[in-house]
C-alpha cells in the first residue's frame, strides 16, 4: 500500500475518543501522531491539544496506522479510554487515601486521643471531620529515620469540633511534638503546647 494515498475514514470511527484525550502523549506516540507532542506547549497545549486529540484522534490514528477492520480499531481505542479513565480516577483516589488514611493521620489521630487536655474538650474518638485538611511528611535527607510531620485539618470528638494544628518530629521512632494547638471552629486558640 502507498503511504502517500490517504486513508478513507470509514463513519464508524468518526466520534470522540476519550483514550487521546486522557493519555494525549502516550497515545499519540502509539498511534504516530506526531501532532500530540504539541501538548507540551505552555497552556495552549496544556488545554486545546487533549481536546483536539478528542475529537481528531480517531481519523488521525487510522490514517497513520494498518487497522484489520474497523472494529479492532474501536476495540483498540476502548481499551484506550478504559485506560485513561482508570489512571484518571485513580489519581485523586490515591491523593484522597494519602490525605485522609496514611500513617500520618492515623499518628496525628492517635496523639489526639492520647492527650487528656485535647480529649477532655473534644471529647473520646476523634477523628479527622472532612476529607480537606493539610498533612505534609518531609524526611530528612541527612538522616532517613527522622521525619517532621505538619498537620491542619478539622477534627471531631464526642464533645465538639476543632481544629488540630500539629507540627512533630518522629526521630528513632518515638515522637518529639513540636506543637500542637487546637482551635475552635472559629480558629480562636483554645489550647496551645
Amino acid at each position: 500500500m502507498d503511504n502517500n494515498i490517504p486513508k478513507s475514514i470509514p463513519s464508524e470511527i468518526k466520534k470522540f475518543n476519550f483514550g487521546a484525550l486522557l493519555l494525549n502523549v502516550i497515545w499519540g506516540i502509539r498511534h504516530r501522531v506526531w501532532i500530540s507532542l504539541l501538548t507540551f506547549v505552555p497552556v495552549i497545549g496544556w488545554i486545546g491539544m487533549p481536546i483536539l486529540l478528542g475529537f481528531k484522534g480517531n481519523e488521525w490514528a487510522w490514517r497513520k496506522n494498518n487497522y484489520i477492520s474497523t472494529s479492532q480499531f474501536l476495540k483498540s481505542q476502548r481499551q484506550w479510554a478504559i485506560a485513561g479513565l482508570v489512571i484518571y480516577l485513580s489519581i485523586p483516589l490515591t491523593f484522597f487515601y494519602m490525605l485522609n488514611y496514611s500513617d500520618s493521620v492515623k499518628t496525628v489521630l492517635s496523639i489526639l486521643n492520647s492527650n487528656e487536655q485535647v480529649t477532655s474538650y473534644l471529647g473520646d474518638s476523634i477523628h479527622k471531620d472532612t476529607y480537606f485538611g493539610s498533612i505534609s511528611r518531609e524526611s530528612i535527607y541527612y538522616a532517613p529515620s527522622h521525619v517532621e510531620i505538619n498537620s491542619d485539618f478539622k477534627v471531631r470528638g464526642s464533645k465538639r469540633a476543632g481544629i488540630a494544628k500539629l507540627k512533630f518530629r518522629i526521630e528513632d521512632n518515638q515522637i518529639v511534638m513540636d506543637e500542637l494547638i487546637i482551635a475552635d471552629e472559629k480558629n480562636n486558640i483554645v489550647i496551645e503546647g
